[in-house]
């Protein structure tokens, strides 16, 4: 949803003290650090869609738990959480967890096709069945993330069911493609990871797993990826996070130019169909085949490995109902259909 400010309090310079929008709230009051104050707009066109007669957003501690406290308290009814937060909050008589997956923050592996054995096809699809993505989620979310087969979720327009059939996790499978891909028990190769936001617990989980099936992977932890993965080329996989919403998802691990894309991947059919949306479908049917086809090719591709989306998530006491949207990476909550019950 864009933010459409008044022309007329830009022009005049009051936007800063009383910003004037085009939004259903309006602004009543503002204490700097501390509270924001809207009020509900009688004038805007879908107005009988928001049931709240204001909305006070009242900056919270940055101690996460000292804000949890509050919300039980009563000084706020919602708060967006983070994970670690989640069971405190269902243990609370009163309050619930709001859960939703994300469409753009996923976890996934990026492989080097360019560098034996992760050139051979069925290499790389043996790690796909290698991979238990529900483990991995289970120890970064506490399973409250959504399993990640292709770069769109379940529920996207964009997800693609035959996709998400053919990665499930079957040990026996990898090893009958790795012994089709002539790759020898106990090859070994490095994998580097970030420290932090999981990704290097999850890489130590990834070894175990690809252990199973006689693969010796030798990880190596990283302050510096720019330095010893993009300009060193340091190893052929690495464990990544995406942010990136839209077909930039995909455009930064194949775009040529991109510097998402240090082991060079470069498969014309794919950058086509990536470019065609990226230029604009003509409309909603060419924009879901585009992504159906290319996705398709990615999954014949073998690479990047998804492993799972996370979720955002809010708390709420149970007086607030109706909730049903919060926005990309957690920037704020959709208030249409939103009440408070007495």
């Amino acid at each position: 949803q864009a933010m459409i400010p008044s022309p007329k309090a830009a022009a005049a310079g009051t936007l800063s003290e009383h910003p004037v929008g085009a939004g259903p709230f309006a602004f009543d009051e503002y204490r700097k650090e501390q509270l924001l104050s809207l009020r509900r707009y009688a004038g805007y066109w879908d107005a009988p869609a928001y049931r709240l007669g204001g909305i006070d957003f009242v900056n919270s501690s940055a101690d996460l738990n000292a804000s949890l406290s509050s919300l039980f308290g009563g000084s706020f009814d919602l708060l967006g959480i983070s994970q670690a937060q989640a069971d405190a909050v269902k243990r609370q008589s009163g309050f619930s967890v709001f859960k939703q997956p994300s469409e753009d923050t996923y976890y996934f592996l990026a492989i080097c096709n360019t560098t034996p054995p992760f050139d051979k096809a069925k290499f790389r699809q043996a790690l796909q069945f290698a991979i238990n993505r529900d483990e991995l989620n289970q120890i970064a979310t506490g399973g409250t993330g959504v399993i990640a087969y292709m770069g769109w979720p379940k529920g996207s327009q964009y997800y693609v069911p035959s996709i998400a059939k053919r990665w499930r996790y079957d040990p026996k499978r990898a090893r009958q493609l790795l012994k089709q891909a002539g790759v020898a028990k106990g090859t070994s190769f490095k994998f580097i990871s970030p420290i932090g936001a999981d990704l290097d617990r999850l890489a130590e989980v990834i070894k175990a797993q690809l252990a199973k099936v006689d693969l010796d992977v030798h990880v190596q932890l990283s302050m510096n990826i720019p330095v010893d993965l993009y300009e060193n080329n340091g190893a052929p996989m690495t464990i990544s996070l995406n942010v990136f919403p839209g077909v930039e998802r995909l455009l930064r691990r194949f775009a040529p130019d991109s510097a998402g894309n240090w082991c060079h991947h470069n498969d014309a059919t794919i950058n086509t169909l990536l470019n065609k949306i990226a230029a604009g479908p003509k409309d909603a049917a060419e924009a879901k085949a585009l992504w159906t086809r290319v996705q398709k090719l990615v999954a014949d591709y073998g690479a990047p490995i998804f492993l799972f989306f996370s979720s955002l998530l809010a708390a709420h006491s149970d007086k607030v109902v109706g909730l049903k949207h919060i926005y990309a990476s957690g920037q704020g909550f959709d208030f249409a259909g939103v009440g408070v019950t007495r």
